[in-house]
């Protein structure tokens, strides 16, 4: 996550979509202390839990924790707020038809001329090599095999979805090459 992390201006705000156990929000705090808010997100009530241990255990104050639904964040982050948005590995968790709809929530808080890096493009899984449990978002039990459905969508797909936002400046693409994986930079106006 250098790429990302080193090209966040001083001060800005960050928000870490889908952040799991929270390392990648801490590794960021640890690295770069002259950074403004981080607010990290994820659905699972466990992941957060397990973030929160996580800071302790690495001494790291400073990061806020929620546990949210990607599709229900415009309800608590307000638009324009964020400086940089990071969406980690999360898009191939959703329905083809649904990633519009996560990349909106994504370029929504962002501030103009701020970014969104998504990372997990061209990425494919194969469901009968994990072992996914479970889990329950108010009251309501998500995430199970049968529920996931992952796909190999690349870098044309997100481009695609990207120029036809309200507000994209430009989309460029990096590829990481340790594990094969490509990075989206999205910049609004």
């Amino acid at each position: 996550m250098s790429l990302v992390f080193d090209s966040v201006p001083v001060a800005a705000d960050v928000l870490i979509c889908c952040c799991g156990q929270g390392m990648e929000a801490i590794e960021l705090r640890k690295h770069r202390p002259d950074v403004g808010r981080i607010l990290a997100f994820d659905i699972s009530s466990t992941a957060i839990d397990k973030a929160h241990l996580n800071m302790t255990k690495e001494g790291v104050e400073g990061i806020e924790f929620k546990v949210l639904d990607m599709f229900e964040l415009s309800s608590y982050v307000k638009k324009n707020t964020f400086d940089y948005v990071v969406s980690i590995q999360n898009m191939e968790h959703w329905r083809p038809e649904r990633h519009r709809d996560a990349l909106v929530q994504k370029v929504l808080p962002v501030r103009g001329g701020g970014k969104i890096f998504v990372t997990g493009v061209g990425r494919a899984w194969d469901i009968s090599d994990t072992n996914y449990s479970p889990m329950v978002y108010n009251g309501k039990t998500i995430q199970t095999p049968n529920d996931y459905h992952y796909m190999n969508w690349n870098e044309q797909d997100l481009y695609d979805m990207a120029v036809s936002l309200n507000g994209v400046r430009s989309v460029k693409f990096y590829k990481r090459r340790r594990k094969n994986r490509i990075i989206a930079e999205i910049e609004k106006e």
